[in-house]
């Protein structure tokens, strides 16, 4: 809930904020969907590209360099084929983290049935407005798109230190 009132406040209050609003029309709308799990699910991709990054061995870079190619040509062919699977596990992790988000996006997005309304939104409407039937079909639906999340991490190498 604090992300979603820190993003309210930076887009209503600071002169940066309302500019990007104006531009872009973030607050209470979809785009503020991304911009919420964005904000919240950042951080947990940073570290999942750092853990790959760290486990590649620099000197493979180095030999390229030594090749002839630039620091980016040498990045670009060698360090990134290695990170392939890792950053492929980073964004799927990362996805399914913004997939749950809910009180950012609540706070920040609003919700609006068939709007702004997310999977997790969507269950939190129908269960409080005496729908048990939806909210329980939506849980089920996330159930199994986290657990389907979580074998294609599994299945691209992903390691537990990464949570």
């Amino acid at each position: 809930m604090i992300a979603g009132i820190s993003l309210l406040v930076f887009f209503n209050q600071t002169a940066l904020g309302v500019k990007l609003n104006d531009l872009l029309d973030v607050v209470y709308t979809r785009r503020g969907i991304v911009v919420a799990q964005f904000f919240v699910a950042s951080a947990f991709c940073i570290r999942a590209l750092k853990a790959t990054f760290d486990q590649i061995n620099p000197r493979f870079e180095m030999v390229a360099r030594s090749l002839g190619c630039g620091p980016f040509r040498a990045f670009w062919s060698v360090s990134m084929p290695l990170a392939k699977t890792g950053l492929m596990a980073g964004w799927i992790m990362t996805w399914a983290r913004a997939m749950g988000e809910f009180a950012p996006i609540m706070v920040f997005a609003g919700a609006t049935p068939f709007h702004t309304a997310v999977l997790p939104v969507t269950a939190f409407l129908n269960l409080s407005s005496g729908h048990i039937e939806a909210a329980v079909g939506v849980t089920v639906l996330m159930i199994v798109l986290a657990g389907l999340t979580l074998s294609i991490f599994k299945k691209l190498g992903g390691q537990g230190y990464l949570w």
